[in-house]
């Protein structure tokens, strides 16, 4: 199904590569597999085994960015992965910790940096860059999680511009 809307795609494009509309002769650079996401059940999702998932249930519910950072967080982009509804609840607690972080900050204005923060908050902005670019969205998130539970033992002296970053990174 998939190839077929990757050759519909080349075809229009070179299309209109042929008639001088597009500079580049292909659409795409790269062509990624993505694995399949199972129902809760283990078994690939059908309305006729009645395991499909509504994400218009979740976003209701949890809200979009939730969904999508959990699609994003299950696991390697490739590979065959079941659905969990329960997991979502896990986002939703990063999400509000990270809120809960920029809230301290902009109150307390805290502009000094210990050097553990700063060198977990580089270490943190390379592996995120890195798993992105290399499609690891999975690892990225965990990443981000690990620097906002530091972030979380500072209790009241979190700094301001590690939030900042982070909030850049989560975006």
């Amino acid at each position: 199904h998939a190839v077929l809307h990757l050759l519909y795609a080349r075809f229009w494009h070179q299309v209109l590569f042929d008639e001088g509309y597009t500079q580049h002769p292909e659409p795409f650079q790269k062509l990624v597999h993505q694995g399949m996401i199972l129902g809760s059940d283990g078994e690939k999702m059908s309305k006729s085994r009645g395991n499909v998932v509504n994400p218009d249930d979740i976003v209701q519910a949890q809200g979009a960015d939730a969904l999508r950072m959990y699609e994003m967080f299950m696991g390697p982009l490739e590979a065959v992965k079941p659905w969990q509804t329960s997991q979502v609840q896990g986002v939703v607690r990063f999400q509000n910790k990270v809120y809960n972080l920029v809230n301290t900050a902009a109150a307390n204005q805290v502009s000094d940096m210990d050097d553990e923060t700063t060198k977990l908050l580089h270490k943190t902005m390379k592996k995120v860059t890195e798993d992105i670019q290399s499609m690891s969205f999975n690892t990225a998130i965990a990443a981000m999680m690990v620097f906002a539970n530091h972030l979380q033992t500072l209790k009241e002296n979190v700094p301001l511009e590690a939030v900042e970053k982070l909030t850049l990174m989560v975006s």
